[in-house]
């Protein structure tokens, strides 16, 4: 199995951020991870640091994450960069709305398993899933 250099968890809850960790390093999936707990901090944090995986939360306080998508997006922060929405909203409107995006690759409705990162992996990063 391939890691990730580096996957940025952007997320305002702690339990959500520990869970996430907690998953990926039990599929051994990034060789670093960083977080952050908005989408201003993400935008900041990537003008210095490159990364290889942003998993992202929608709601959020100061800048949400359709907000650091937008932003983004017009500042072409990011562009090359796979995104994977990690969030408790199951509505259909903000699940249409992350289709706008192209660098989106999946979406995640917390809580997170690891059934439902490994889900989202095989289909989308064939070469960073284990075989096991």
């Amino acid at each position: 199995m391939q890691k990730f250099d580096s996957i940025l968890l952007v997320d305002d809850d702690s339990i959500s951020i520990y869970l996430a960790r907690y998953f990926i390093e039990g599929i051994n999936l990034a060789k670093k991870i960083s977080e952050v707990y908005n989408g201003k901090q993400a935008l900041e944090f990537l003008k210095t640091n490159k990364v290889d995986l942003i998993l992202l939360d929608i709601s959020m306080p100061v800048m949400d994450g359709f907000g650091f998508l937008e932003e983004a997006q017009r500042t072409n922060l990011c562009p090359d960069t796979p995104i994977v929405i990690l969030t408790s909203s199951n509505d259909k409107i903000d699940i249409d709305r992350a289709k706008d995006f192209n660098e989106i690759m999946g979406y995640i409705v917390k809580p997170l398993t690891s059934n439902k990162l490994e889900g989202v992996f095989t289909k989308y990063f064939k070469t960073y899933v284990s075989s096991q």
